[in-house]
């Protein structure tokens, strides 16, 4: 049973029997409906089935007992493949009629209702399903409602001819609930045709409006016209950095590094900015085999495919023996192709593997790395909003007094600078060597500046950077557009529908990113030349590594085994541990190793002022 998202808190499984009864309940209030609607998918073994021997009851009357428990308490659908042949018998009770002296005074005596079937035969578990509907007083829809109405097409098709097993049954008052009813053609899933029904309801999804997702994608092919966008603008940009050296309050900042911005985009929107709508549904790759995006998926397949779906659209438009016939062969054929092919595509790819176990072992292992799922529709909106505002506001958990009372008298707009090499300003050579550290086919944040941009002008907007940068730097304060995040909801693992099961990833503008590497590389090569760091520490730290920090461990272990001592370890995990650092006593941390002056007070102005908000389903929250 597949329910989906936007729905699934209005409905319900409430019983399944041995995986072939299964009951869904449609609550009343949900779908706004006079009453709750029962709907049964149904699987009925045949009478040969090996199945038969482990289940003791007749499955025919567990249903009974269902209809008859569940039609007192709303309205009941049941719908799946019954393995059973009813022709054109009828389904109600002949010549029935009110008896006075047995009948209750509020009995309703059956009304003949016509119906016509393509399959004029019937069997033994059609023989059980006409039984059925007689005694609970449910007619079956094939052949009387819509689409299948004085038709009755066959729902199932093999090489021994073409059937009617598949049904939907109901009562006959619940006529007026059933807006559409069909028996689909066939295809290449499945023997047997889609049957599909719709239930009249008042319900809307919850997320009803359209979105313009706006996205960068980056394109090779407009690399030249991109630089001579730039080119053109360059006189613009001279503008802008020349007064970069007077700016130092925040609106400066700010206006200097919004007209940078929007220069930028003046010449990358046009090239790479895309849009498209979203109706606020999570989107899901279809992987169907067969696909023509499967890299296996040849002209061998293309031409058996198409001959199959020719073969497969005369048999849906006359359903004689002969087309039945070559749609059946067209069809064993394409599956036959189809497995063969990707049935070497697998063994293939399986020697490809092994020998780049050998060959590049950190590509090998590449393969394996599974890319966490996006965030699920079972979580709305306000529920990320909130949990990860709770986080935020985590920051300064924990009390400090020493580090409270010296952030709250230390004057970190005085230029105390404490180390020259800290403070020095920055070079083009600094911004030639962040550029290049610079990934590809990373996310763009609010201002949809992405890397590319950067790394294919780099020998044009360097120097325009290196003013941007040090105005930033001197002025101490960090741009209000560099502070803006956006958080996108990962899911690790546990239940979808727990917030705390997702880590927030924040994008963040790629052009404060650049900045912020010089800035980290700065700190890192001080922090490395004066020892600041102990040697115990391995994380974040360039030429150590974990198979490093496992050696270290082994040698210890052995150590303390030849000496006959005891070593015990402590293998801590700290939960949210970047969530809920206490920032003054970070502050007053970097203060007492010796960093102040600029670096102190860009990276406080860095968490000072920042903002998040969390995108889910294509939709935007407010900022926290």
């Amino acid at each position: 049973m597949y329910v989906r998202n936007e729905i699934s808190n209005g409905v319900k499984v409430v019983k399944n029997a041995h995986d072939t009864l299964i009951w869904l309940k449609l609550d009343q209030q949900f779908f706004n409906t006079v009453n709750d609607l029962y709907v049964c998918g149904v699987y009925m073994w045949g009478d040969d089935s090996p199945a038969n021997q482990h289940v003791p009851d007749n499955l025919f009357d567990i249903l009974q007992d269902d209809i008859n428990f569940f039609s007192n308490k709303g309205s009941v659908f049941v719908a799946g493949d019954f393995n059973g042949r009813v022709g054109i018998k009828p389904d109600h009770v002949i010549y029935d009629s009110n008896n006075i002296e047995m009948d209750d005074i509020d009995y309703t005596p059956d009304t003949p209702l016509a119906r016509f079937s393509k399959d004029t035969a019937c069997n033994a578990q059609g023989t059980k399903l006409l039984d059925l509907c007689k005694s609970t007083c449910m007619r079956i829809a094939n052949g009387r409602l819509h689409n299948d109405h004085m038709i009755g097409n066959f729902s199932y098709a093999n090489r021994q001819g073409s059937t009617v097993i598949d049904y939907l049954i109901l009562n006959e008052r619940d006529f007026v609930n059933v807006c559409d009813f069909s028996i689909e053609k066939f295809n290449a899933f499945s023997d047997h045709s889609p049957l599909t029904f719709k239930l009249c309801c008042d319900s809307r999804p919850t997320n009803q409006n359209v979105n313009n997702c706006v996205f960068v994608k980056w394109d090779d092919e407009h690399t030249v016209e991109l630089r001579r966008q730039i080119i053109s603008r360059l006189p613009e940009l001279n503008r802008i950095t020349s007064t970069c050296d007077a700016s130092r309050d925040v609106e400066s900042v700010n206006s200097s590094l919004n007209s940078f911005v929007h220069i930028l985009r003046d010449a990358t929107d046009p090239l790479f900015l895309r849009r498209t709508k979203n109706n606020g549904q999570s989107r899901f790759n279809n992987t169907q085999v067969g696909s023509r995006t499967a890299v296996w998926f040849d002209h061998d397949c293309v031409t058996s495919k198409h001959e199959y779906l020719c073969a497969l659209g005369e048999f849906n438009g006359c359903k004689s023996n002969a087309n039945r016939t070559r749609f059946l062969d067209c069809k064993l054929r394409y599956k036959r192709v189809v497995k063969r092919k990707r049935r070497q595509f697998e063994l293939k790819k399986r020697s490809d593997i092994i020998k780049l176990r050998h060959a590049k072992p950190r590509d090998f292992w590449k393969m394996f790395s599974s890319r966490k799922s996006a965030a699920s529709n079972d979580i709305s909106m306000d529920d990320f909003f909130k949990h990860f505002k709770e986080l935020s506001t985590e920051a300064n958990f924990g009390n400090n007094l020493e580090a409270d009372n010296f952030c709250t008298n230390h004057d970190f707009s005085a230029d105390n600078r404490s180390h020259e090499e800290l403070d020095r300003p920055i070079t083009i050579n600094d911004v030639h060597a962040a550029i290049k550290s610079l990934s590809r086919n990373k996310a763009s944040s609010s201002d949809y500046l992405i890397n590319e941009y950067f790394l294919a002008t780099s020998d044009i907007i360097a120097g325009h950077l290196v003013d941007i940068f040090n105005m930033v730097y001197n002025s101490g304060h960090f741009p209000e557009m560099w502070t803006k995040g956006v958080i996108i909801p990962v899911y690790k693992k546990g239940s979808t529908c727990d917030t705390n099961n997702y880590r927030g990833i924040t994008l963040v503008s790629c052009m404060a990113k650049l900045f912020t590497t010089i800035i980290n590389k700065r700190l890192t090569d001080w922090c490395d030349e004066n020892s600041v760091l102990t040697d115990a520490q391995f994380g974040f730290r360039k030429g150590r590594s974990t198979v490093d920090a496992i050696f270290v461990l082994s040698s210890l272990i052995e150590k303390t085994l030849n000496d006959k001592g005891r070593l015990y370890c402590a293998f801590v995990d700290l939960r949210k541990a970047f969530d809920c650092v206490n920032r003054n006593a970070l502050w007053y941390k970097l203060y007492n190793s010796g960093i102040g002056g600029k670096m102190l007070r860009i990276a406080r102005s860095m968490y000072m002022t920042v903002k998040s908000c969390v995108k889910h389903c294509g939709s935007f929250s407010d900022f926290f």
